[in-house]
């Protein structure tokens, strides 16, 4: 499983966010992967020049989450989901990771999960 950015920073710092049944997922995943994407979109918003984005990274690997790598593979799996062209690319890149790796994407966007992509799931249920 993939987490969205927005997930992989409540997954540290406001985990009663994640529903039950995501959580309980996520505690029995085998691997838990982030993605350096989500780093460089907080990245965009840390005003303390990257520590913000430092913490992060360093408290995902400390939680034993895998960083899933973005490859060429992913960039053109994200043709399959042509329906977000246009939009945010983070969120098409994100899931044509989760996508090109087999593996879920845990959101809470609505206009995410309203897609219909059986890949997407709810992560605040």
């Amino acid at each position: 499983m993939l987490l969205d950015t927005h997930v992989l920073i409540w997954l540290h710092r406001e985990p009663a966010r994640i529903g039950k049944q995501a959580r309980r997922a996520i505690e029995n995943a085998s691997s838990v992967y982030y993605s350096p994407l989500s780093l460089f979109e907080f990245l965009q918003k840390d005003d303390e020049q990257g520590s913000k984005t430092k913490v992060l990274a360093a408290a995902s690997v400390a939680a034993g989450l895998v960083e899933l790598t973005l490859d060429t593979n992913h960039v053109m799996e994200s043709s399959r989901f042509g329906s977000l062209k246009n939009t945010d690319p983070f969120d098409r890149l994100l899931i044509s990771q989760a996508s090109g790796a087999g593996m879920d994407f845990y959101t809470a966007d609505i206009r995410l999960l309203s897609l219909g992509f059986p890949i997407i799931k709810d992560a605040t249920v």
